[in-house]
C-alpha cells in the first residue's frame, strides 16, 4: 500500500476524476474547491479538519471561480463538495438525523440541500497535516 505522503497527494490532485463535458471540456469545479480550501487554511480560517459549507467557503470558491474559469460552467460549490468524496480523500460527515444519506445524487440537489444534510467534509488525517506546511501546500497548488 502506498504511503499517504506528499508524492501521494500531489498525484490525488493531479488526477482528480472530474467531470468531462464534451463542449465545456473538464469541469473547473473540484480544483476550485480545493484552492478555495487551501486559501482558508493558510489564513487560520479552517483549523480543525472539519470543512463546513459555510458562507467563508462558498464567498472564496466564487471569487477563485470569476477569476480563473472561462468556460460556461455553472458555479455550483455543492457539486464538488459532494462529488470530491470520488476522489478518496475528501469524506463528508452526516448529521446524525440524515445517517441514511448518501453522496449519490446530493451534489444535483443545491446548497441549502447539502447544508441540511452533510455537517462538514473531513480531509485524510495525513493530507490534513500536509495542508498545515505551507512548503508542502504550494506544492499541491502546482
Amino acid at each position: 500500500m502506498m504511503p499517504k505522503d506528499l508524492p501521494y497527494y500531489a498525484k490525488k490532485f493531479a488526477k482528480l476524476n472530474v467531470n468531462k463535458h464534451r463542449e465545456r471540456g473538464a469541469a473547473p469545479h473540484k480544483p476550485v474547491l480545493l484552492i478555495s480550501l487551501i486559501e482558508l487554511i493558510e489564513q487560520g480560517k479552517i483549523r480543525l479538519n472539519q470543512v463546513p459549507l459555510s458562507p467563508e467557503l462558498i464567498s472564496t470558491f466564487l471569487k477563485y471561480w470569476r477569476s480563473l474559469v472561462r468556460t460556461d460552467h455553472r458555479s455550483d460549490i455543492s457539486l464538488p463538495f459532494v462529488h470530491l468524496t470520488g476522489d478518496k480523500f475528501w469524506h463528508l460527515a452526516f448529521y446524525p438525523d440524515s445517517e441514511t444519506a448518501t453522496a449519490t445524487g446530493l451534489g444535483r440537489k443545491g446548497v441549502t440541500a447539502v447544508r441540511r444534510i452533510v455537517q462538514y467534509a473531513w480531509l485524510d488525517p495525513e493530507l490534513f497535516a500536509i495542508l498545515q506546511d505551507p512548503g508542502q501546500r504550494v506544492i499541491l497548488l502546482r
